[in-house]
């Protein structure tokens, strides 16, 4: 990816976690192209982590909620209550367009889903990803136009068979 393919952004991710069994929470904001970025620790209640990232013309933003080899108890909650880009709010039809890939490998689970759509909520660890585009504005703009063929599986995993 060459200089013009990147453009550096201002990410502030909102996030508001019910912990009950542990103190804090690793969090780690990144993309596809910027993945060396630092973990923050949040602990209860709402919290704003920003992130400084170079985002590519198509690019995937990730947010990596806890140690994805350590926690995995039930009792803690974490919801992704929204992402500002650029000052642009991706309000929740935007937000819910990611997906949640689970880490159960600590967790004995007889059919563990492979992903949850929309991912907003962590009740173990896991990768919540969001494909994007650049420059932002453009991409909350367009981004709504996918949302009515996706509300009819708008709370379904890729496992459910209702």
């Amino acid at each position: 990816m060459n200089h013009q393919d990147k453009k550096t952004s201002t990410v502030c991710v909102h996030i508001d976690a019910q912990l009950e069994t542990i103190e804090s929470v690793d969090i780690k904001v990144f993309s596809r192209f910027h993945n060396n970025t630092p973990t923050q620790k949040i602990s209860t209640g709402l919290q704003i982590i920003k992130q400084t990232l170079n985002l590519g013309r198509f690019d995937r933003l990730m947010i990596q909620v806890g140690d994805l080899g350590n926690l995995s108890t039930m009792r803690n909650h974490v919801r992704l209550e929204g992402i500002i880009v650029d000052g642009i709010d991706l309000n929740p039809h935007n937000v819910h367009l990611g997906r949640q890939y689970p880490d159960h490998t600590k967790v004995n689970h007889k059919s563990p889903v492979e992903y949850y759509e929309p991912g907003t909520h962590f009740d173990f660890a896991g990768v919540y990803e969001l494909d994007i585009e650049t420059p932002i504005w453009r991409y909350a703009l367009y981004a709504f136009s996918y949302l009515s063929p996706y509300r009819e599986r708008l709370y379904t995993s890729n496992n459910d068979v209702s």
